[in-house]
């Protein structure tokens, strides 16, 4: 059995109202936004886990600047992804993500 960390059932409602979030503004469907959401959080948690590669790619010796920097382009590039799979957007998505079951 897996035990829960302090908070951990708080947090699981606060990510079931993010993506219920998703899914009202739009989103295809429940695993999709599951799915969007995790990758923004993780483009984001990236910052925190390479400190030294986030200082050497930005060249940024003030970390509080580099992580603004970084924030922007996330935001950016969540509203890209998000304008781009919207109904009548550029894009909709390709199922690459499927799991495949060819060996």
């Amino acid at each position: 059995m897996i035990s829960l960390l302090e908070g951990e059932g708080e947090r699981r409602e606060s990510y079931v109202g993010h993506v219920d979030g998703l899914t009202a503004a739009g989103m295809s469907d429940r695993p999709t936004a599951q799915d969007w959401l995790f990758t923004v959080l993780g483009l984001v948690a990236w910052n925190f886990a390479v400190p030294q590669m986030r200082r050497l790619i930005l060249d940024e010796p003030d970390p509080g600047r580099a992580l603004a920097r970084r924030r922007a382009a996330v935001v950016e590039t969540a509203r890209i992804l998000a304008a781009a799979h919207a109904p009548g957007g550029a894009a909709e998505p390709s199922g690459a993500a499927e799991p495949s079951n060819a060996a």
